[in-house]
C-alpha cells in the first residue's frame, strides 16, 4: 500500500495530488524474495512501477480502477506534451492541422537514447512508436522496434525524411536541422520535440506529419 486517501463526500468530482519519495515506494516491495536497491541511482532507465487504484465503498464493498498509472526511471524528454504546432499531409493533401492533434501526447524512456511514443502516432490513436536521441539532441527513427520486428505507422511501413525525402519535400514537410531534434527548457522544463515522420500505404502513398511538441 503506497498511499491512502479519503475521499470527499457529496461531491461528484474531486482533483487529488500525491507526492512520495523513493523510499515510500520500494517500501515493502521484493523481487524474487529480495527487496529493492536502497538507493534509485541504481536503477535501469525504462524500470517502472504500476500503481493500481483500488477504492473502498462505505458498505465495504471493493472496487479496482480500470486505468492505471506508471511510474518509471526516465530520461530528460520522458514525460506528456501537448502539441504546438502540427501539420499531417494525406497523399500531398493537407488533412489535418494544429488544432486536430489529441491533447496529450505520452512519451516513456526505454533506455539511456531510445524513447517510445505510447499515444499517438500523429492524430492517430491504437500506435506505439519508437526514436532514437543522440547527445546533440538529434532524432532518429530506427527501422526496427527494440524486439526486433519492424517499425511501422498505421500497420504501415514506417518513413523518414532520410528514407524517402521526396515524399516530405512534396509537402514542404520540415526535414531541415530545425526538425527532428529536441530543445531544453532549463528554466520552465518545457522542453521541446520538432519531429518530422511518416508511413507509405503500398498501392495508394505516403502519409507525413510534422509536430511540435512541447512538455
Amino acid at each position: 500500500m503506497l498511499k491512502t486517501i479519503t475521499l470527499n463526500t457529496g461531491v461528484s468530482f474531486s482533483n487529488y495530488e500525491l507526492t512520495f519519495t523513493y523510499p515510500e515506494l520500494i517500501e515493502g516491495l521484493t523481487i524474487g524474495g529480495n527487496p529493492l536497491p536502497s538507493s534509485d541511482s541504481t536503477l535501469q532507465i525504462g524500470e517502472s512501477w504500476s500503481l493500481v487504484f483500488v477504492s473502498t465503498t462505505s458498505e465495504g464493498k471493493v472496487h479496482e480502477n480500470v486505468t492505471k498509472a506508471k511510474v518509471a526511471v526516465g530520461t530528460r524528454f520522458a514525460g506528456t506534451y501537448r502539441c504546438l504546432v502540427g501539420a499531417y499531409y494525406r497523399l500531398g493533401v493537407l488533412s489535418a492541422s494544429g488544432g486536430d492533434w489529441p491533447g496529450s501526447t505520452t512519451i516513456e524512456s526505454v533506455d539511456e537514447t531510445t524513447y517510445k511514443v505510447v499515444e499517438y502516432f500523429g492524430i492517430f490513436s491504437g500506435n506505439e512508436y519508437f526514436f532514437n536521441m543522440d547527445v546533440n539532441d538529434v532524432i532518429t527513427y530506427p527501422a526496427n522496434k527494440p524486439d526486433g520486428t519492424p517499425q511501422l505507422g498505421n500497420g504501415q511501413p514506417f518513413i523518414t525524411c532520410s528514407t524517402n525525402p521526396s515524399d516530405f519535400a512534396a509537402v514542404s514537410i520540415d526535414c531541415t536541422s530545425s526538425s527532428n531534434r529536441g530543445v531544453r527548457d532549463n528554466v520552465d522544463g518545457k522542453d521541446k520535440l520538432f519531429m518530422s515522420y511518416g508511413y507509405f500505404t503500398t498501392g495508394s502513398g505516403p502519409r507525413v506529419f510534422y509536430h511540435e511538441l512541447e512538455k
